[in-house]
């Protein structure tokens, strides 16, 4: 009698806490995809605005070295010399 006691009340307990185990690992398992499409968003966002900023840079150095203030301020004393 004291067996089937107890194996009824481990039953119904394995029972009873077998779907919140379940739904732990459910709700675990999109936390984790989650997480990695977070990270895998950063990452991407990340490398984003480095090649951004280092196209800016090289746009930049190219205006610059293509029409630098000294060209163009050469060009501005040659239209209106001095007398």
């Amino acid at each position: 009698m004291i067996k089937t006691f107890v194996s009824a009340t481990l039953l119904a307990l394995s029972i009873a806490t077998t779907p919140t185990y379940a739904s732990d690992s459910f709700f675990g398992a999109i936390k984790d995809a989650g997480r990695s499409i977070g990270h895998a968003t950063r990452d991407i966002t990340r490398e984003i605005g480095h090649t951004t900023r280092d196209t800016t840079k090289e746009i930049g150095h190219a205006f610059k070295k293509g029409s630098s203030d000294e060209n163009d301020s050469d060009k501005k004393k040659n239209k209106n010399p001095k007398k």
